[in-house]
């Protein structure tokens, strides 16, 4: 099942100011993502967060994506060695589950 939801947000309320990059401009991943988390009981599940803006994707544990800000410079979000637009950055939640069947 999979439930997609689509919300229009200002770039001022996902972009923050702060000095910690030389742009003075970092994406918030907990406003980005905030419709979703408070849906989310446990952070220690092994949730996996899909970026992408149509073009290009990153993938991170959802704790991982969380503990970080990523910098933005212009419409680019700075992902480590990965550069997506932020105008069309859309985000994915999901899990795997593995289910293996042992010969009897």
């Amino acid at each position: 099942m999979s439930l997609v939801r689509s919300r229009s947000v200002s770039r001022q309320r996902v972009v923050k100011l702060t000095e910690a990059f030389g742009s003075g401009e970092a994406l918030d991943p907990y406003i980005f993502l905030e419709e979703l988390l408070p849906h989310i009981k446990d952070l220690d599940v092994p949730l996996s967060v899909k970026l992408t803006d149509g073009e290009s994707d990153v993938i991170f544990l959802l704790s991982n994506f969380l503990s970080k800000e990523y910098e933005v410079v212009g419409d680019i979000v700075k992902f480590g060695f990965k550069r997506l637009k932020l105008r069309s950055l859309k985000a994915n939640i999901s899990f795997d589950v593995n289910v293996s069947f042992e010969d009897a």
